[in-house]
């Protein structure tokens, strides 16, 4: 089990066939995630959907955030508060932009819909039960989760309950809405919403309580 922390657009606008230069006028804004891979599965699978998309994969948050450049974000994950991984978008091999228009000549994006983007360096160590990850950036804030194995499943349910260590930092980001507003108002479809529209704002004061405590419980 390994961290993979994305930054993450969030659609706006039914979108077919945009131009590069036009395709970020369709997104909302921008979030983070943890696409949470399970390496055996995806090693041995034929397909990612298991390794990739179990329940309590991939969370996402702590807000969506708009008016920031997507091509210069510096992502960082945490590990029980040490730094594992370190990187500028800027590096993409592919802007979001091209990324965007191309997968929209084949598919119809819909308001609501999220696309990753993936991540750079290494995703290790890999993670153990009740290990804290956190993924980081500076304009859109600190979404965290447990590592979803065994015991740690109830920890994780709790955080998307919002009483764990999920922080919305609104007052902080003049651009950022909470996750569960946004969405609402995008009237997201199907899957795509799945864990999102029940994760409500805890504050930057509550989150760092709950990163203290589940740190001590180490």
């Amino acid at each position: 089990m390994e961290y993979e922390g994305e930054l993450v657009a969030v659609i706006k606008t039914e979108t077919k066939n945009i131009s590069e230069e036009k395709a970020l006028d369709c997104v909302a804004g921008y979030t983070l995630g943890n696409d949470i891979s399970e390496r055996t599965w995806q090693k041995t699978d034929r397909t990612l959907w298991r390794a990739k998309s179990a329940d309590t994969f991939k969370p996402m948050g702590p807000a969506i955030v708009s008016g920031i450049d997507p091509m210069n974000q510096q992502i960082e994950v945490r590990i029980n508060g040490k730094t594992v991984s370190s990187y500028n978008t800027r590096g993409m091999i592919f802007s979001v932009a091209q990324y965007l228009s191309r997968m929209s000549r084949y598919v119809t994006l819909h308001p609501g819909d999220i696309v990753w983007f993936g991540c750079d360096a290494a995703t290790l160590p890999a993670l153990q039960p009740g290990d804290l990850v956190e993924v980081v950036n500076d304009a859109i804030g600190v979404p965290a989760a447990v590592d979803p194995a065994g015991q740690i499943v109830a920890l994780l349910r709790r955080d998307a309950e919002g009483a764990a260590a999920i922080g919305v930092l609104v007052d902080l980001r003049p651009h950022a809405v909470d996750l569960a507003v946004a969405l609402a108002e995008l009237e997201p479809v199907g899957a795509l919403a799945f864990a999102l529209a029940h994760r409500r704002a805890a504050g930057r004061q509550r989150y760092e309580q709950e990163r203290e405590g589940a740190l001590s419980r180490l």
